[in-house]
């Protein structure tokens, strides 16, 4: 569906330039995973940045971007901007609408497009020739294929001449955004996570009712394991102890957990068989099967989000986002949100997977510098704070400074538990796509047989574990296509 904005409504209070010389929000963050409530409309007028806590990172001061400086006396033009269609998009229509009205000369036209649609229809309007001149994609589940073929402009030259301060990102998240031929630059990131797989949610008053202590960094997986059989003797038959995705993306993080792989580090190489990966889908078959702390594949049914919302599971193991976005509209102060991450024993380690929304602009546009400044102000610090602290409270970006702004933290308790965990971490596993660009037809071939297995409608065995591997290795060795 498309709209072109038109009406103009006085500036947020909090933007001094339209775009910011620094840029970046999972999946998404969310990356499509439950689908959070529908959120309220935000104000009108947004906060004003907030100085980060001492010792926090700090960006680059807002500056006018090229677009911005040049198109002042221009003709009048149009842009068109593929957005994210229902909440989790509402902060990149915002800025949009922000970025024309700084910009008299240019209106921008909106392009609402599904998660799915964002898959499908891209490719599509590339193919025919039609691609709108930037449009938002997730860097890892979306961006290869294309932006290896050299379908997305490089905005390396462009991120040069408005001074782009890249230090203020996280470096793993922009490193997702260098996907073009060379290792160029084809995308802004925004919305980010480290993997479905490290973030603990909880219901703290179903937890303290059932006596059971919550869960912490510092247990060992054996101890969380122990704790669901003890809340499970506590909760009612209907009500789950726990849950974890188990598709590819949630699955490889647990996989690097015990220090193995789903997908190689150089992304050439299927790790499904080796004995630490398997321990990791052990785990999760026992957690079904064996001790029955989590929901099987029948009583599963309405996703993740909603067993939690609805007060049918205790602790939901995702990304923030997943779970927090949506979280207030639908539970409505039912109960409370904990949060702790993912145990570090028994490796030590807390395995990652790196993950970003972004925004790329097409390689054939015919303006190139404008949709560069919308691109810029989308990824920037205003932008990131405003989609945190306005409903349906969004990651914000990839900025450090804006993941941990106060204000984000006061309204967002999940998001200052990733950000003072993130601080600690020293490097970030490289994104789990084959490198040969086959995501979607990889991750179908793994879901397919591993969900068969961890539900037990196919035997968990060697037999079925080597054939998996030789289908996974298959794909992966194909040429790109």
């Amino acid at each position: 569906m498309s709209n072109a904005m038109t009406r103009r409504r006085g500036l947020l209070k909090g933007i001094l330039g339209i775009a910011m010389a620094g840029a970046a929000a999972p999946l998404l963050a969310a990356c499509g995973s439950g689908a959070p409530a529908a959120a309220t409309a935000p104000p009108a007028a947004a906060p004003a940045p907030t100085t980060a806590p001492a010792g926090a990172p700090t960006s680059a001061a807002s500056k006018p971007t090229v677009a911005a400086q040049g198109n002042a006396a221009a003709e009048k033009i149009t842009i068109r901007y593929m957005d994210r269609a229902g909440s989790l998009g509402q902060y990149q229509r915002h800025f949009a609408q922000q970025y024309q009205q700084a910009n008299p000369n240019i209106t921008v036209k909106l392009e609402d497009a599904s998660w799915g649609d964002l898959v499908t229809k891209v490719a599509t309007y590339v193919a025919a020739g039609t691609m709108a001149d930037t449009a938002f994609q997730h860097a890892a589940l979306m961006l290869p294929e294309l932006a290896a073929k050299g379908v997305w402009l490089d905005l390396e030259p462009h991120a040069k001449a408005a001074n782009q301060d890249f230090s203020i990102f996280y470096p793993w998240a922009l490193q997702t955004c260098r996907q073009g031929p060379n290792n160029t630059l084809v995308a802004m990131p925004q919305g980010v996570h480290t993997g479905q797989n490290n973030h603990l949610m909880y219901n703290v008053e179903m937890l303290q009712k059932a006596g059971v202590k919550p869960p912490t960094i510092d247990m060992s997986v054996e101890d969380l394991t122990a704790l669901c059989v003890e809340l499970k003797k506590a909760l009612p038959p209907d009500v789950w102890p726990i849950m974890t995705p188990i598709d590819e993306w949630t699955m490889e993080g647990h996989a690097r957990s015990w220090k193995g792989y789903i997908v190689s580090e150089d992304r050439t190489k299927t790790g499904f068989d080796l004995p630490e990966t398997q321990t990791a889908h052990q785990y999760v078959y026992d957690w079904i099967n064996k001790y029955k702390v989590q929901p099987g594949a029948q009583e599963v049914q309405g996703g993740q989000s909603q067993l939690f919302y609805n007060q049918k599971l205790a602790i939901a193991i995702n990304c923030s986002p997943n779970l927090w976005v949506g979280f207030n509209d639908a539970v409505k102060g039912k109960f409370t949100m904990g949060n702790a991450i993912w145990p570090k024993q028994p490796s030590e380690v807390i395995g990652t997977v790196p993950s970003a929304d972004a925004t790329v602009v097409y390689g054939k546009t015919k303006y190139p510098e404008q949709a560069w400044g919308l691109v810029s102000l989308l990824s920037g610090f205003d932008a990131s704070k405003w989609s945190a602290v306005n409903p349906p409270n969004m990651t914000p970006g990839a900025v450090i400074k804006a993941w941990h702004d106060p204000d984000v933290w006061k309204i967002n308790p999940p998001y200052e538990v990733d950000a003072k965990w993130w601080d600690t971490l020293t490097q970030v596993g490289n994104m789990p796509v084959p490198s040969n660009t086959r995501q979607q037809e990889y991750s179908d071939a793994y879901n397919n047989g591993w969900q068969a297995m961890a539900y037990n409608t196919t035997p968990f065995n060697k037999d079925n574990v080597e054939a998996l591997q030789k289908k996974l290795q298959g794909i992966m060795d194909k040429a790109l296509p």
